[in-house]
């Protein structure tokens, strides 16, 4: 008995049908990492295993932003220091194509650096926060593109820090809008200003605001937005001259329900279970950057549960919107947390139940700023057959002429749990041998 899984996971049987259903199996999450300045780099977080470098030519500087659609298919990234947004497929890794972002719609604005990504639910549209060069005056933009035809189709003035999130259901993005105010002018033309940072929140058909709240008028710096899993909070990872907060936001009003003082300067962005239940940031452990605190926080009781130490550099200090150096993402399942440390070269993998560090890879990590850790496409490498004792099945991956052996006698088998290894849209063969009853 034999069937063929090809690259659409569709089955073909042969010699012998199988009588019983075949189930489908999602595979572990994948963690995407931009490297060298030259590669992206496939890690299976199931196993800490670094699956293969893909040299891309959309990454080449230490800092970078990207995002993953929700699906896991595709990803879009673009380099702090300038330059198009790539669009690459997850699968081959290769770049699919590239958005142009260097001029702004109906402006003089020229220039294009992206700061952040983010892309909406369903894929079709992607969110940028865009720094531009306005008739010799520096301007921050938070635009819209249609991912289909890679046209700015919206644009409204953002903020210093790049960050934002969306809703759950897409509909309303949050972000920072960053205003000088002038306050007076003398008889010579000498103005006095200063600065600040609004959280807003705007309908993502076309940026128009929703909700605009002035609530500091210093010019705090806005590490990171996250979103609760039902919409009902949007949490803001503050910080402004040594002071560093959590400030919990109502959704509806946008108003402060609380703030949880965060110690030295935060070198993260914020890393939020599926639940909701629990947020994850790195800290610095001391004012100069040596070592690093991950900290895991109750956040509906505003209590920091967990402090741990991590031999980690935090020092290193990249361009607008970073504070510190080190990236977080979590697997889907909120079952290990991983940790990005460009300045020591290191992937980092936290088990989330048993506060370990499991695994540390050494891996050239550029500074990235997003969504790096997506889960699988769901494919089929498991099934149980009926009236068919299994004698042994042979599971060949067609790509990466890699293969496992399971033994028998059993009635089902799971090729991944023994061993193989398999990335969406390759090519997998498997080999059922047995006698019928």
């Amino acid at each position: 008995m034999h069937y063929h899984i090809n690259k659409y996971r569709s089955f073909y049987f042969c010699a012998l049908l199988v009588s019983g259903p075949i189930f489908p199996v999602l595979a572990a999450d994948t963690a995407y990492i931009p490297s060298g300045k030259t590669a992206l780099t496939y890690v299976d977080t199931s196993i800490d295993t670094i699956i293969k470098k893909v040299p891309s030519s959309v990454i080449n500087t230490s800092s970078t932003t990207m995002t993953i659609t929700a699906d896991g298919t595709t990803i879009y990234q673009a380099n702090m220091s300038g330059g198009n947004i790539g669009r690459i497929d997850a699968v081959s890794g290769e770049v699919a194509g590239e958005i142009t972002i260097d001029t702004l719609p109906t402006t003089s604005c020229t220039g294009g650096l992206v700061r952040s990504l983010l892309v909406s639910p369903d894929g079709e549209a992607l969110y940028a926060t865009v720094k531009y060069l306005c008739n010799s005056i520096f301007t921050n933009q938070l635009v819209k593109i249609n991912t289909s035809t890679g046209e700015i189709v919206a644009f409204t003035h953002g903020g210093l820090s790049g960050a934002m999130a969306l809703s759950p259901d897409g509909s309303i993005i949050y972000h920072r809008r960053f205003f000088t105010y002038v306050h007076s002018c003398n008889f010579f033309g000498a103005c006095s200003s200063s600065q600040a940072e609004y959280t807003r929140a705007l309908q993502t058909d076309d940026l128009t605001p929703i909700l605009d709240t002035v609530n500091y008028d210093t010019p705090g710096a806005t590490k990171d937005l996250v979103v609760s899993p039902g919409g009902e909070k949007v949490y803001e990872l503050w910080h402004n001259n040594g002071n560093s907060f959590i400030i919990t936001r109502d959704a509806a009003n946008l108003s402060v329900q609380t703030s949880l003082p965060v110690a030295l300067a935060p070198a993260s962005n914020i890393a939020m279970s599926p639940d909701g239940s629990t947020l994850y940031i790195i800290r610095r452990a001391s004012t100069d950057g040596v070592g690093g605190i991950l900290e895991i926080i109750d956040i509906e009781n505003g209590v920091v549960t967990a402090s741990h130490a991590i031999d980690i550099d935090t020092s290193l200090a990249f361009s607008v919107p970073s504070m510190g150096n080190t990236s977080l993402g979590l697997t889907s399942d909120g079952g290990k947390l991983l940790i990005l440390a460009p300045g020591n070269e290191r992937v980092f993998t936290f088990n989330t139940s048993t506060h370990m560090i499991e695994n540390s890879l050494s891996l050239d990590v550029s500074y990235t700023i997003g969504r790096f850790v997506a889960p699988r496409q769901a494919h089929t490498s498991e099934g149980r057959v009926d009236r068919v004792v299994l004698d042994r099945i042979i599971c060949r991956n067609l790509t990466t002429r890699q293969s496992v052996i399971i033994y028998g006698p059993t009635y089902s088998f799971d090729c991944e749990n023994a061993g193989l290894l398999i990335l969406p849209g390759e090519s997998i063969d498997i080999l059922l041998k047995g006698t019928a009853n």
